[in-house]
């Protein structure tokens, strides 16, 4: 009897993925080299806010209280 070869679908789909999207960093970088780095915008300042308070509140938790 003929043994049944296994498909590991989960490995192709990964594996897809990651060329897909090392294809599409590669495109991005060709498109976006020489320039400098854009200002950060209104959403990427509220993060760095957010975050920053996150940081303050757990300094304080664990060396004030």
């Amino acid at each position: 009897m003929k043994e049944k070869r296994q498909v590991n679908r989960f490995k192709d789909v990964m594996w897809d993925y990651y060329l897909t999207n090392k294809q599409i960093t590669k495109e991005f970088e060709d498109a976006n080299r020489g320039q400098k780095a854009g200002k950060l915008n209104r959403r990427e300042w509220s993060y760095i806010i957010v975050i920053l308070v996150c940081l303050v509140l757990l300094g304080l938790k664990y060396f004030v209280f």
